[in-house]
């Protein structure tokens, strides 16, 4: 009788996973998401906005990503960037290149006020 019960219990669960795989993708792609099928709405949205769709993180989710317009520039601090991130340069501890894009993978470390922070901030 449990089993019965716990295979009942499995059954539901299967169903309702099934159910929110039918569920239409969310219209505007701002955070991670992880649907295995891009709408076409979607894709245009991101284009539309100058974005980009990719891939990424651990979970493999789906986000439109957007290049800022000062990437790349030299930085001392993050408030001379649009992005708000003056990312530190390999081997400089007081110059930095403001962050390309508003994704949010990968390592980085901050210059503030032409000094390196601190800690390397990691996102995946």
């Amino acid at each position: 009788m449990i089993k019965n019960i716990v295979w009942g219990i499995v059954v539901v669960i299967l169903g309702i996973l099934a159910l929110s795989f039918n569920k239409k993708v969310p219209e505007v792609i701002t955070t991670q998401t992880s649907p295995k099928i891009i709408s076409q709405s979607i894709e245009e949205q991101c284009k539309n906005s100058n974005g980009k769709l990719t891939r990424g993180g651990l979970n493999d989710y789906v986000i439109c990503i957007h290049t800022y317009s000062d990437a790349k520039k030299s930085c001392t601090s993050s408030n001379q960037c649009q992005s708000s991130y003056c990312v530190a340069i390999e081997n400089n501890l007081n110059t930095g290149t403001c962050k390309v894009d508003d994704g949010p993978w990968g390592c980085d470390q901050t210059i503030e006020d032409a000094r390196t922070g601190k800690e390397i901030e990691c996102v995946d």
